[in-house]
């Protein structure tokens, strides 16, 4: 499957920590109806046999709703289950590496925290930079704060497509929901006096 930015419109990762009473299949099975545009599987405390078995299944559930699926720092397993592509962190596999591996139709996407590193990663033939959390997160311990100011200077210097971790918490959701009502009837009124 080739890149292209429309994948990355809701791009989702898994975290088996957060599935509550749901197995984590039935999980992303719910997150795909929803209409998510990529999946990242993450897991870190699964072993290999456990993690290839459910790589295979989660894959084929991603091929259903036609949304690539990206497995997150395994490529060789990227490789063996014929994944979508991979995503590679900056203490993982190189991407220059991953793309010898994978090939030029495999989607690699790279953890980036500095602009150094962006540009190095483009250099390497990554399709998309993960640039990290802007708020503080409890879903990730060793999630690295980009912040606004940062995130602007990384989008404002590199030319690459870019996600970032975030959660939002219902008071964020309330303010987002009071904020786009506010918006709607502001157009409204202006299109109105027009």
């Amino acid at each position: 499957m080739k890149f292209n930015n429309d994948m990355l419109r809701l791009y989702a990762v898994t975290d088996r920590h957060w599935t509550g009473e749901q197995t984590l299949y039935e999980q992303v099975r719910d997150v795909l109806m929803g209409g998510a545009t990529c999946l990242q599987l993450r897991e870190k405390d699964l072993d290999e046999a456990s993690f290839y078995e459910e790589a295979k299944n989660i894959k084929e559930l991603c091929r259903l709703f036609d949304v690539p699926f990206i497995i997150n720092d395994n490529v060789m397993l990227a490789k063996e289950i014929d994944a979508d592509g991979v995503h590679v962190g900056q203490d993982d596999m190189a991407c220059a590496k991953a793309r010898e591996i994978l090939g030029p139709d495999k989607i690699i996407g790279v953890s980036a925290h500095t602009i150094e590193e962006a540009r190095i990663a483009k250099e390497q033939g990554a399709d998309y930079l993960g640039v990290g959390a802007i708020f503080p997160t409890s879903s990730k311990d060793d999630a690295e704060v980009l912040g606004i100011k940062r995130l602007k200077e990384m989008t404002e210097t590199m030319d690459l497509p870019m996600i970032t971790a975030y959660y939002l918490r219902i008071q964020v959701l309330m303010v987002l929901r009071l904020l786009v009502l506010y918006l709607v009837r502001s157009i409204s009124n202006r299109l109105l006096l027009i």
